[in-house]
């Protein structure tokens, strides 16, 4: 059958997009690039992803525990992991290759001779030891490599620069709650209900039955976004609505983007 899922998540980590995180990266720094949105709106998206990741209960879990856990189990966090740690890391890239003395190539640059060699006919190597050699001529080996192990080990939380995004922005600490769903379930019944959470003060019992809608997608990244659980209640013959904001009591470090104004920079 081959390896495992979970053994080779990290050469997935570069083929799949390639990379995995790059998209996330993009997905609202483009808009901003071009004009489409304005600064406040971009450091709000990235604030989206951003607590994402410090609040995910899964963020200290290495590429391979997270790809074991999202095979086996379908833990959403773990499946959304590598996405919101990779966005950090290329935040911390585009500093890095900005900020070196010996880079010639911006972010951007490695990223495209990425796809290129992807796209190519003549079968150049795209895999993510190209990726380290691409890295290691600009940043350096040991550089690169203390970059890729914090991002792929999960054993040190990646604090984004101040200047990673250019002068109009800055980054500061503000700890927020982490993300807890405050029950398990099987077969759509609530299990597992966390004493004290907020899921068990607004109304939610160990035996309710889940009425099956789409409620926790958006809530992994919006950190002010309340969950809305339709429930039968054991015993009961009608079904109710259970509003609470998916957070648990303890706060963890995050950190968050600042706009700091001005039209200078379009990152």
């Amino acid at each position: 059958m081959g390896r495992r899922c979970a053994d080779i998540l990290p050469v997935l980590w570069l083929k799949l997009t390639p990379p995995i995180g790059i998209a996330d990266y993009h997905s609202s720094l483009l808009l901003y690039r071009f004009g489409i949105i304005d600064g406040l709106r971009f450091a709000r998206l990235l604030n989206q992803l951003t607590s994402g990741y410090y609040t995910s209960p899964a963020r200290n879990l290495s590429l391979e525990e997270a790809g074991r856990i999202a095979w086996t189990s379908g833990d959403p966090h773990a499946q959304r992991l590598p996405y919101l740690r990779g966005n950090m890391y290329f935040h911390v890239l585009r500093s890095q290759l900005a900020n070196s003395t010996t880079s010639t190539a911006s972010l951007d640059d490695l990223v495209i001779e990425m796809v290129r060699r992807r796209m190519s006919p003549d079968n150049e190597l795209w895999d993510i030891e190209a990726w380290h050699e691409l890295l290691g001529d600009q940043l350096g080996e040991e550089v690169e490599r203390q970059s890729f192990a914090a991002m792929s080990s999960g054993k040190w939380l990646i604090i984004p620069p101040a200047d990673a995004l250019g002068p109009c922005f800055t980054v500061t600490r503000e700890d927020q709650f982490v993300y807890e769903r405050g029950f398990t379930s099987k077969e759509n019944v609530v299990t597992d209900l966390v004493p004290g959470s907020r899921a068990e003060l607004a109304g939610l019992r160990n035996g309710d039955v889940l009425i099956p809608r789409k409620y926790t997608t958006t809530t992994l990244d919006n950190y002010r976004e309340n969950v809305t659980l339709r429930v039968q209640h054991q015993g009961g013959s009608s079904y109710s609505d259970i509003e609470y904001w998916p957070r648990g009591w303890e706060k963890v470090e995050s950190w968050q983007w600042v706009y700091l104004g001005g039209n200078e920079c379009r990152a």
